[in-house]
């Protein structure tokens, strides 16, 4: 019978069990960031984040630490003397190679941001993203060298020019899809974001042409 009085039994076993479900409770702790979970002395709970306010209650839990955020992307190589190092790279490559200055820095803007240590889900590594196979064909040893993955980068745009009779816009895509998929195709293959990277391409290039 309840008869409007605290009933004088201790918590603790309350506090246990609670203490016990709070421990196993996936779906709670999962979520619980910086949730406390409190019990006053008749076992009654109560959830807040601000603990300070309920003096009369007993805190049970602390607030999980938080975990070391992932890095979103390495730093660049102290080889690349930075961005302006990395920006007379460029220049110095693409004449070495006769290419467009402006074209050779679009593309190492589309495909990894000027970042020397940038790898891609497929395996594509460093400022051009060349894959392992294409790297070994143009002698690159180490793909996050951005002298050797530039050089390595430039002329496999330069030959692709070639191939496709100096067409930049199919000589993007055969680098973006792999020239066999242009062929196949007879121009640029009906792939979203093979699309997408020529149009990026170029929408730098002429944006690097202005200044």
């Amino acid at each position: 019978m309840f008869t409007g009085r605290p009933h004088r039994r201790s918590a603790r076993p309350w506090v246990a069990a609670l203490v016990a479900f709070t421990l196993t409770s996936a779906s709670f702790t999962c979520q619980s960031g910086a949730t406390y979970v409190l019990v006053d002395h008749l076992g009654r709970t109560l959830y807040t984040d601000r603990p300070d306010r309920y003096p009369n209650y007993t805190r049970l839990t602390e607030p999980p630490a938080r975990a070391t955020p992932r890095r979103a992307s390495p730093r660049p190589s102290k080889k690349s003397g930075g961005r302006a190092g990395i920006d007379q790279l460029i220049a110095l490559t693409a004449t070495r190679n006769k290419l467009d200055s402006a074209l050779l820095k679009a593309v190492v803007h589309a495909e990894s941001s000027f970042n020397p240590r940038a790898r891609s889900r497929r395996g594509a590594l460093g400022l051009m993203q060349l894959m392992p196979r294409t790297a070994k064909h143009y002698g690159v040893r180490d793909a996050f060298d951005p002298k050797q993955n530039l050089t390595g980068g430039a002329r496999h745009l330069r030959n692709l020019l070639n191939r496709f009779n100096g067409d930049e816009t199919l000589a993007l895509a055969a680098y973006n899809a792999g020239e066999t998929a242009v062929k196949r195709h007879g121009g640029i293959p009906p792939y979203a974001e093979t699309r997408a990277y020529v149009q990026r391409v170029q929408r730098l290039r002429r944006s690097y042409q202005q200044h």
